[in-house]
């Protein structure tokens, strides 16, 4: 572990990058998507790729305007490069948890810290166990995280700024970000940056004794910028369907599930408490102890770095708790403010800790059982994985000629962390078998397009959104729904979703059946 303390800040961050890249994508493919907000997502981005309407979003030939179109985008995008499959849906999650890693690592050393303390938030933040699940599925969550966190950091670049250009570069990209947000899940993209810089520069202003004009009007334009670039969808929006519509989107959507008016997720104020065992493990019991250091630091030092931090964990939480719905998904951005003070908490490790570290690390067997665990892991992956199956050997062979021209020293470092990473792809296709089994709709729709050539129609009953999302997905069309009171006609196949059961049909994942 002597070379992990030597590592350079150029070969930190390498590392970081390439150990997001297998993290991320390696085996993205080989779990299915899960019936759900998966598959309502994967079919409205399916269906706005291959019907060609990038405005409104559509489910099932329907408006659906829960969420503003961007990650919509990215998915046709990625299926026009890729193709509409699995791999492709999640891909722009993998890509924004990949983006978060990495603004994790150069936010920590906008910090201070020392690259290899740096790389530790990095890895922290991607091996959590909720992120990590995250980052390989197709919701929109992942991608608000990112632009929240792109946002912040944005913003504290600007305050260090040191020349007018680079201040009005890092302005536009808060901008950017700030709007990204806004333009994935409404207005909280825009509220919790806004939020958590508002409060800092508040905080810093106290302890600095002093009053920041320029901080309060950059972050005021930079909102305004922000308003001002997705006013463009939204004028379209209303052009195109009118006040409704609009009310739907800005109103409905933004405000219904924090006052309460929306009765979906709805939970008790102590929800997250009761969840919080399951966020940010395994590295949860770090925090408590990275929260208490963080404030010492700022009491003793005034230190406006980590005021920052801990005002981007403590004021979305505030925030998400005081709101009505409530869901785990919902905590993401919080997840690299925690990443970020376990960081700085490894800056304390006692010298007796280091020694040992040093002396454990230098030892070859540590070595040989990076490389065993390393090719053990390769190998149950690139044998279980499908389609993309060759990006993934490309992709370990990076890791290792990246450790082989590198110092000797930092070897066992490289090493150690495509094992890692490796490690973490061979649990989820482990589980895959039995996730896609319990999960997935695809045996169902495979059954439905047999039928439809031998001249069935496949017909939805009072399906759910998520089902509807994965009839076109699967089909690539969309598909007619019936009401409950509603008699088929003789030559269909019915679908629906019945937790109760039902005994003229046959069972498909999620309490999905199929009626022939």
């Amino acid at each position: 572990m002597k070379s992990l303390f030597a590592l350079s800040g150029r070969q930190a961050f390498a590392l970081a990058l390439l150990f997001g890249i297998l993290i991320t994508l390696a085996g993205l493919g080989v779990r299915e998507l899960e019936s759900g907000d998966e598959t309502r997502v994967a079919g409205i981005s399916a269906e706005m790729y291959l019907e060609g309407d990038y405005l409104i979003p559509r489910l099932n030939g329907e408006p659906f305007l829960e969420y503003p179109p961007l990650y919509y985008w990215c998915a046709a995008a990625s299926y026009a490069c890729f193709g509409i499959d699995d791999r492709a849906a999640k891909l722009p999650s993998a890509l924004a948890a990949l983006g978060c890693g990495l603004i994790v690592y150069l936010f920590a050393r906008r910090l201070r810290l020392p690259p290899w303390c740096a790389l530790g938030c990095c890895v922290m933040l991607m091996t959590s166990a909720q992120f990590f699940g995250n980052s390989r599925k197709c919701m929109v969550d992942m991608l608000l995280a990112f632009c929240i966190l792109l946002a912040v950091f944005a913003f504290y670049l600007w305050t260090e700024a040191g020349t007018i250009r680079r201040k009005v570069l890092f302005l536009l990209l808060f901008a950017a970000a700030a709007a990204g947000g806004v333009m994935t899940k409404g207005l909280i993209g825009l509220v919790l940056p806004v939020a958590v810089l508002g409060c800092w520069l508040v905080g810093r202003d106290c302890f600095a004794r002093r009053f920041s004009f320029p901080s309060y009007a950059a972050l005021g334009a930079g909102t305004l910028l922000a308003l001002a670039a997705v006013s463009v969808w939204y004028w379209r929006l209303y052009a195109a369907g009118g006040a409704d519509m609009l009310h739907t989107v800005l109103v409905v959507n933004n405000f219904g599930r924090f006052s309460g008016s929306q009765g979906d997720h709805s939970e008790p104020f102590y929800y997250y408490l009761i969840k919080m065992p399951s966020l940010f493990w395994p590295w949860l019991p770090l925090v408590p102890f990275a929260v208490w250091h963080a404030v010492k630091r700022v009491r003793r030092d005034g230190d406006a770095g980590m005021l920052l931090v801990l005002s981007f964990l403590f004021v979305p939480l505030l925030l998400l708790t005081a709101a009505s719905g409530k869901r785990i998904v919902y905590l993401l951005p919080l997840y690299a403010p925690c990443a970020l003070l376990c960081g700085v908490l490894l800056t304390e490790l006692p010298e007796k800790v280091r020694s040992f570290l040093t002396r454990y690390g230098g030892r070859p067997a540590v070595w040989r059982t990076a490389v065993v665990l390393l090719c053990i892991t390769a190998a149950v992956f690139i044998a279980i994985s499908e389609g993309w199956s060759f990006c993934y050997p490309l992709l370990a062979a990076a890791f290792l000629l990246a450790a082989w021209f590198s110092p000797r020293s930092v070897r066992r470092v490289w090493l150690t962390g495509a094992a890692w990473a490796l490690f973490f792809v061979a649990i989820d296709t482990a589980s895959a078998p039995f996730l896609n089994r319990e999960n997935s709709l695809r045996p169902m729709f495979e059954v439905c397009r047999a039928m439809e050539r031998s001249g069935r129609e496949t017909v939805l009953l009072s399906a759910p959104e998520r089902t509807r999302g994965a009839a076109y997905f699967y089909l690539r069309r969309n598909v007619r729904e019936i009401r409950r009171d509603e008699t088929p006609s003789a030559d269909a196949v019915l679908i629906t979703r019945s937790k109760s059961g039902r005994a003229e049909g046959k069972p498909f994942a999620d309490h999905h059946w199929l009626i022939p």
